[in-house]
């Protein structure tokens, strides 16, 4: 294999990991938002995205 595409792919986790560990975090601050009893609206003031259905 050559050297290049070896550091294609090494280049790929990483950000991988960096965007599962965002999306962990903002887990953990919309969680204690709601459960200090605030609301979707507010969230969304603040930037948050929501996929709706």
């Amino acid at each position: 294999m050559p050297v290049s595409t070896i550091q294609k792919k090494k280049k790929t986790q990483p950000k991988g990991v960096a965007v599962f560990k965002k999306m962990l975090e903002d887990k953990k601050i919309i969680s204690k938002h709601l459960q200090a009893g605030g609301t979707f609206a507010a969230l969304k003031e603040k930037g948050y995205r929501f996929a709706t259905v």
